[in-house]
């Protein structure tokens, strides 16, 4: 069995390549097709997301609580997914002319009508990738991602440079996943059978009945901001957020997002040692938020010569909203792990009522928000995770035993000490009247200080967290 760091490493240097592939490829793609344009897409992308986020129905992390693997099981819940997620693609075909008339935007139809392919792969994929997982084979994951990242990225340049603009980043997604699903086929040894039992799922349904209800209260937390941003804004301004949103989640897909999988994996089958979930949760979390808090906060301090440099001018607004956006994420992100200790401890049900409260406290500032227009909604963001996280901490200690003490105490160094480089990039900056390159090299010297200090303060606890990770995962 693949050790923690292993696990870790295969997936998040696949996603590390991917993600510096992005960034390289971003810059190319962002002077050709304009900001405008990645609102469109942007808007069609949110509900293409809800039909993403119901494809799996939750059986495939439900699969992997099993332990084993039971053929008429797999076979029948491959089945029902693939009905499920053919279902999902033709309520996107036939939703595409009225969101394109909801938001006056033709083109909206032709994008959705493409696009509605991509659930369909999603629902095919997934009893493929929870074989994959739960036989501890990361590295045929890694090498899928590799391989479609590369492919797409080619298809999104060559089409933007020849003017296909919004049609680019369409081909993109779809290459993307439909180039996952033929290698998440051939790398699994499952291979259903010709059978079905609604019986035989048992369990697996109520599983995946909370999780879809689940799925559907974040995407209403997710999506909605688009939604509301492409009626109280303009599609620059969706597009300028999109892009931010692109760089905000680099970290959750480079580490937080394979940590929370290799170590769901180990929870779920630690979840009736008592203690257990408790530890790994606690460990990841503080090992995320030394790792992901001060680059968020230092790239936040530098963003807007950061991405006009990185993008051109006409890319400008999305500084301002990256540094709104970066609290509440960076948060998040840390604290991304309770998500899958909730799922390791079979707390589902508490699982969707945090959300389903998080969702009411979201849409009551909704409105209020979007009042004062698209800038005060994007700052509503961090406001909303930051007032919710003490009411958060309640059920976490309910499900496994973690309270609101215990959350400020894995944060409290990282937050401090990243809020403090923070004033020290935006000071001397202005202090020093640093250009937009003179701001860019201050912000590394900046984060490293930032890094040292916290391993100078915290270095004995991160190494036993560490350590006891490690072996928890061995």
């Amino acid at each position: 069995m693949p050790a923690f760091a292993g696990s870790v490493v295969s997936l998040s240097g696949a996603r590390v390549f991917a993600v510096a592939l992005q960034l390289a490829t971003l810059p190319v793609v962002a002077r050709y097709v304009p900001p405008a344009e990645f609102g469109l897409v942007a808007l069609s992308m949110v509900f293409v997301g809800l039909a993403m986020a119901l494809s799996d129905a939750g059986l495939g992390k439900s699969l992997l609580r099993d332990g084993g693997r039971d053929d008429l099981v797999w076979s029948s819940a491959f089945w029902m997914l693939c009905g499920f997620g053919l279902v999902l693609g033709l309520c996107v075909l036939a939703a595409a002319p009225f969101v394109a008339l909801l938001y006056d935007a033709p083109r909206l139809a032709r994008f959705l009508s493409v696009l509605a392919l991509v659930p369909v792969l999603q629902s095919i994929s997934a009893v493929f990738v929870a074989e994959l997982e739960s036989r501890h084979a990361f590295l045929p994951l890694a090498l899928a991602l590799v391989l479609s990242s590369v492919l797409s990225a080619g298809v999104a340049i060559g089409l933007a440079m020849n003017g296909a603009g919004a049609w680019a980043l369409i081909a993109q997604q779809v290459t993307l996943f439909a180039v996952q699903a033929v290698w998440y086929v051939l790398g699994s040894t499952f291979r259903p059978r010709v059978t079905f039992s609604r019986h035989a799922l048992g369990a697996h349904l109520k599983f995946g009945s909370d999780t879809l209800g689940w799925a559907m209260l974040q995407f209403v937390i997710r999506e909605s901001l688009r939604l509301v941003i492409g009626f109280v804004g303009t599609m620059a301004q969706l597009g300028a957020f999109a892009m931010a949103m692109r760089f905000l989640r680099v970290p959750s897909t480079v580490i937080s997002d394979p940590v929370s999988r290799v170590v769901y994996v180990r929870m779920a089958a630690q979840h009736a040692t008592p203690g257990a979930v408790r530890d790994l949760f606690l460990q990841a979390s503080g090992l995320l938020a030394v790792i992901v808090i001060p680059p968020i906060a230092l790239l936040a301090a530098a963003s807007e010569p950061v991405f006009v440099l990185l993008l051109s001018e006409q890319w400008s607004d999305v500084g301002l909203l990256f540094t709104l956006l970066a609290p509440g994420f960076a948060l998040q992100i840390a604290l991304s792990p309770n998500g899958t200790a909730f799922m390791a401890q079979g707390r589902t049900d508490l699982r969707l009522r945090v959300t389903t409260e998080m969702a009411v406290l979201w849409l009551l500032m909704l409105p209020l928000a979007a009042s004062f227009g698209a800038v005060a909604l994007v700052a509503a963001r961090s406001v909303w995770f930051i007032v919710f996280l003490p009411r958060m901490a309640v059920f976490m200690r309910r499900a496994f035993d973690v309270g609101l003490a215990d959350i400020m105490a894995l944060l409290c160094w990282p937050v401090l000490l990243s809020m403090a480089g923070f004033a020290l990039q935006r000071g001397l900056s202005r202090s020093l009247g640093l250009g937009e390159w003179g701001q860019l090299g201050l912000a590394p010297v900046l984060l490293l200080l930032v890094w040292a200090a916290i391993l100078l303060i915290s270095r004995g606890r991160l190494r036993d967290s560490y350590a006891a990770l490690r072996a928890g995962m061995a």
